[in-house]
C-alpha cells in the first residue's frame, strides 16, 4: 500500500489497477504450476500477488471517490455514504460467500482436517490457491479495462464541479486547465 502513491504518480488509477490485478494473477498462476518443492521460488513468486493486492487496495478507494465526483457532475447529487456503504457491504457479502465457497471447494478436492493430506487433496489445494484466484484476477483486470475515468477525465470533472460550486457561491474562483 505504501508504494501506491509513488506508482500512481507515473500511471493513472486504471493502469495501476490493471497492473495490480495482472501481478496478482501472474503470481497465483505461477504458484499453481511450480513444483511444490521449490520453496524459495514459491516464496518469491508469492510476493507478486501480495504486492499487487497492496496496490489495488490503495487505488480502489480513490476510484470510488472518482465515481462519486462523476455521479455528482452527472446527476447533481453527492452520494459518498451510499457509494462507500455499498462497497463495504459488497465486501462483507464477498467475504461470507468466499468463506463458504472455500470450505466447499476444500471438501470437493478431498481435504480432511487433522490428518495428512492425500496427493490428490494437495494437488487440489494447489489448484485452489493458484488457478482459481489467478483466473479471477484476470477477469478483474478485464473489468478494470472498462473503467472510463482517466486522469484527464477526472481533471475535467473536478474543474466542472469547482465551476458549478463557484457559480453557486460555495467556493472561491475555480482553477483553469493549462
Amino acid at each position: 500500500i505504501l508504494s501506491t502513491p509513488i506508482v500512481s504518480r507515473w500511471c493513472d488509477k486504471r493502469s495501476v489497477m490493471i497492473c495490480a490485478m495482472a501481478m496478482m494473477s501472474l503470481g497465483h498462476l505461477c504458484l499453481a504450476v511450480l513444483p511444490q518443492r521449490l520453496d524459495l521460488a514459491f516464496i518469491c513468486i508469492g510476493f507478486l500477488p501480495y504486492f499487487g493486492m497492496g496496490l489495488s487496495g490503495g487505488v480502489l478507494w480513490s476510484m470510488i471517490a472518482d465515481s462519486v465526483d462523476y455521479a455528482d457532475l452527472r446527476i447533481g447529487c453527492r452520494a459518498e455514504g451510499a457509494c462507500y456503504g455499498a462497497a463495504i457491504f459488497s465486501q462483507k457479502i464477498a467475504f461470507a460467500v468466499g468463506g463458504a465457497l472455500t470450505g466447499l471447494m476444500l471438501a470437493g478436492v478431498g481435504y480432511r482436517p487433522d490428518t495428512t493430506q492425500s496427493a490428490e487433496a494437495l494437488r487440489g489445494i494447489y489448484h485452489l490457491v493458484g488457478f482459481v484466484p489467478g483466473v479471477l484476477m484476470l477477469l478483474a483486470a478485464g473489468a478494470a479495462v472498462a473503467y472510463p475515468l482517466s486522469a484527464r477525465t477526472m481533471l475535467d470533472i473536478r474543474l466542472a464541479l469547482e465551476s458549478r460550486r463557484y457559480l453557486a457561491g460555495a467556493v472561491a474562483e475555480p482553477r483553469t486547465t493549462s
